[in-house]
């Protein structure tokens, strides 16, 4: 813009530029600037027009000017920024849209959820009803069958009652029946034996003396029965304990037996390895003799080593010392186990003629017996006892209530039963005696070879294992 001041010729120029108009928002979110080119304002125009205007008018109108282009400026930017809270209204809107859409949807579907809620709970206390029903009816089923059998055992109890007041009346009955019952066996059984001895007396009266002897005789041998009995007994008591004495002798022989042949390798072995050490001392000496005169040097090392291997010769020596004392102890051992197994041959041999002892006495008994009944059975038939005894029954605590043909059946089986069981020992005894006899031969010829040979080699294997 050109000033022309009226007093003064000469001119002003003053360039002045325009400042670009905001332009108009575009789409309602962007606004877009355009450059315009520089035109000339009101002011110029109008001073151009007259010609001579006043500076300080031209100065305010230029000032006005610019505060007006200065609003323009302001009124773009509210516009801008009235476009851009438009736009923020209507994604406001669309927001508010989605989240009513959104709302609604959750808001049906939690209708159809309480409604289904709704529907669960009217079954359930359809079920629960029904239960309730069902519930009820079963505790009083359960009741009338309590009831029931709280009659029946009430019913029972009473009965039961009833029936135990008959017992303790039945028991206060049999006590007294059972005192009456005592008291007239206790005066049968005296009157049995005032009449037993009454008849005894008067049979023995009309006896003869020779019949009064057999008797006599009869109870004399029949009280030596009963003795013998009491003898074989003891006999057999003793005859078990000392099997019972031979097994634990056999065991502990047995026992000795494996230590000795363990005791005989352990010993070959120290024997072998003595006999090793002795080949590797004799072989250092050699060497070191040797070596003697070849490095006067090392004298002194290999004198260390030959007395460290006579060191360990000595210790082993010792040792085989200490097993050669062990296998004469093993030794002594079964020395004394054979003692005790002579012993208690010697006392089963004793026992074995003190029943045939018992047996002869038998024989004899059996064959008197035989004899009396043969001279007392002329003519009519022998005297039986009151109850009639069989071999199979159990022997009487006396005998003279049986008849002398019941004393022959008693002593026959006393004698077969006798007879049978010193046949079955014998037997046993025979064939334990044979194969004592061979262990205890091989144990002794195992036991005198490691003795006669303490120092050499063991005998071969088949020794050692009999």
């Amino acid at each position: 813009m050109v000033l022309y001041h009226p007093k003064n010729t000469s001119r002003c120029e003053t360039t002045m530029e325009t400042k670009p108009a905001p332009a108009a928002p575009s789409g309602g979110m962007e606004t877009a600037v355009s450059t315009v080119p520089k035109i000339r304002d009101i002011g110029t125009i109008a001073l151009e027009a007259l010609g001579k205007i006043d500076t300080v008018l031209a100065f305010e109108l230029s000032v006005m000017n610019d505060h007006m282009k200065a609003m323009e400026g302001e009124n773009a930017l509210i516009k801008a920024e009235n476009d851009m809270l438009k736009a923020k209204l209507v994604q406001q809107k669309e927001d508010e849209a989605d989240i009513y859409y959104y709302l609604h949807k959750k808001l049906d579907a939690n209708y159809e959820v309480i409604a289904q809620l709704e529907s669960d709970i009217q079954t359930v206390k359809l079920e629960r009803d029904a239960m309730d029903k069902a519930f009820h009816i079963k505790q009083d089923e359960t009741q009338d069958a309590f009831a029931k059998e709280k009659k029946e055992l009430t019913e029972r109890i009473e009965s039961a009652e009833d029936t135990l007041h008959a017992l303790e009346v039945f028991r206060e009955r049999k006590i007294v029946l059972e005192d009456t019952i005592a008291a007239m066996e206790s005066t049968l059984a005296a009157e049995k034996d005032n009449h037993k001895k009454n008849l005894l007396a008067r049979t023995e009266d009309q006896l003869d003396t020779t019949t009064k002897r057999t008797m006599m005789e009869n109870d004399q041998m029949i009280s030596e029965l009963q003795y013998q009995s009491k003898e074989t007994e003891k006999l057999l008591v003793k005859y078990k304990a000392l099997e019972t004495e031979v097994v634990h002798l056999r065991l502990q022989l047995k026992v000795n037996k494996d230590t000795e042949v363990e005791m005989a390798k352990r010993t070959h072995f120290y024997q072998k390895l003595i006999k090793k050490l002795n080949e590797r001392v004799q072989s250092d000496h050699v060497a070191a003799r040797t070596h003697a005169a070849l490095a006067q040097g090392q004298e002194r090392t290999k004198t260390d080593v030959n007395k460290a291997n006579e060191d360990m010769i000595a210790l082993l020596q010792t040792k085989s010392n200490g097993l050669e004392t062990q296998l004469r102890t093993l030794c002594a051992e079964l020395a004394d186990a054979r003692t005790h197994v002579d012993e208690a041959r010697a006392e089963k041999h004793a026992m074995l003629a003190q029943q045939d002892d018992t047996l002869r006495f038998l024989s004899v008994a059996i064959h008197d017996i035989t004899h009396q009944l043969a001279l007392s059975g002329h003519g009519h038939a022998a005297p039986s006892s009151l109850h009639a005894w069989q071999a199979g029954d159990v022997i009487p605590a006396k005998l003279d209530d049986l008849a002398p043909s019941d004393v022959k059946k008693v002593l026959q089986m006393l004698f077969g039963k006798l007879h049978a069981y010193q046949a079955a020992i014998v037997v046993q005894g025979t064939l334990s005696s044979e194969r004592r006899v061979l262990e205890t031969v091989a144990v002794g010829s195992c036991l005198n070879l490691l003795m006669a040979y303490p120092s050499g080699p063991l005998p071969s294997k088949r020794c050692l294992n009999g």
